[in-house]
């Protein structure tokens, strides 16, 4: 796919990366926990510009880029499915990459609660608790799913345990981040009997100089299109200069990396 038309390539990837060796160290992806190499895809780019950046760092932009949101805000973006989930942060705009870029890695903070163990090795990771496999273990017959269960009527004491727990895991991490923004992003958020629930609770345990401050956007869109949303990222170095590419590719061994931490 790479020739001379192309312009950028958008590289995005689940967990723990670092962007200097190349490698992605922790992911949902792999099971065994091994590093993967990105080299052979820095080679193939060779001279062309090579944008790397977490999924969920790469959602952000998509959303900030797609709602022509107020590029100096500071944005909380939690995307979720059924058993998995990720954060971002976007500062006045930008992402913070940190040291190996993961940003917020809302999805393994730890409840005490009982789960089945996360790809991490532990329990009780938030990720887990918004599954399928967490309302299951608390009582939801085996023929139901998360999904399925929102458009029916009945009520669900596992669900309002899930919501509950759920609310409380993004809730201090608003607290603690103090954002313009919380953007939610889940196709989940379509139903109801979800977001009200969800909303409420997050904003009933916000500390009360922050709750009629912080905006709570909803984004109803599958949370992980990487293949899509890393372009995004690659068409935000191109057309603004509100981001930096986090790794520039240059002919030859040796390859500068141009990430600011």
């Amino acid at each position: 796919m790479v020739d001379d038309q192309t312009l950028a390539i958008g590289v995005g990837a689940a967990g723990l990366i670092d962007a200097e060796a190349h490698e992605i160290l922790m992911s949902s992806a792999i099971p065994d926990q091994r590093a993967i190499s990105l080299q052979p895809i820095y080679e193939v780019a060779a001279k062309c510009p090579l944008v790397l950046a977490n999924d969920m760092q790469a959602l952000a932009i998509r959303w900030m880029l797609t709602h022509r949101a107020e590029i100096s805000q500071d944005v909380l973006l939690v995307g979720f499915v059924d058993g998995s989930m990720g954060a971002a942060m976007l500062i006045e705009g930008k992402p913070n990459r940190g040291c190996v870029m993961a940003c917020n890695e809302l999805g393994h903070t730890r409840m005490p609660v009982e789960t089945d163990r996360c790809y991490c090795g532990q329990t009780g990771c938030l990720e887990v608790i918004c599954s399928t496999s967490f309302l299951r273990r608390n009582g939801l017959p085996k023929e139901h799913t998360l999904q399925s269960i929102l458009s029916m009527e009945e009520r669900f004491p596992s669900l309002d345990r899930m919501l509950e727990l759920l609310a409380t895991g993004i809730a201090n991490s608003v607290n603690f981040v103090r954002p313009h923004r919380l953007v939610l992003v889940s196709n989940l958020l379509r139903y109801e009997k979800f977001s009200v629930p969800l909303t409420r609770q997050i904003r009933g345990m916000l500390l009360s100089e922050l709750a009629d401050r912080v905006r709570i956007d909803l984004w109803d869109q599958p949370a992980f299109q990487s293949a899509e949303t890393a372009g995004w990222a690659a068409l935000a170095n191109l057309y603004t200069d509100a981001w930096e590419p986090t790794t520039m590719t240059t002919s030859g061994d040796k390859e500068k990396v141009a990430a600011k931490t």
